[in-house]
């Protein structure tokens, strides 16, 4: 696979399966407006690499809007040699949140993961 089919192939992905991410926390929590901030909420960053090509890599990051008991919400932006931005939606499972063919599981303030033909790992900013 090139370069550009698996961007494009990234960009398919999070656009068909949504991305989010979650630590273990009470089912029943949840995060809106006006209400107190959930330990999910926030922007997350990191990186993608190609798990069969290590010269496919790029910056991913993933900012949280919203849980509500093991849904996530929250929006994705991956670049590469293209760029995408798109709303997720995601399910969390103690401390991992899966979404499609991607599993993410969350360390404090890590994540790492894999998704279709590529590895995830994110931090917290603060």
């Amino acid at each position: 696979m090139t370069a550009r089919r698996l961007a494009r192939a990234l960009v398919v992905i999070g656009i068909l399966t949504g991305v989010a991410s979650g630590v273990g926390v009470p089912r029943g929590s949840s995060q809106t407006s006006g209400g107190g901030a959930h330990p999910l909420v926030g922007r997350w960053s990191g990186s993608w690499s190609g798990a069969h090509w290590s010269n496919n890599s790029g910056r991913y990051s993933l900012t949280i809007e919203r849980v509500d008991g093991e849904k996530v919400f929250g929006q994705e932006e991956i670049t590469g040699r293209s760029q995408s931005q798109i709303k997720v939606r995601g399910r969390l499972t103690g401390n991992t949140l899966t979404y499609g063919k991607t599993s993410l599981t969350i360390d404090g303030d890590e994540m790492r993961g894999t998704g279709p033909n590529f590895k995830i790992t994110l931090t917290r900013e603060k």
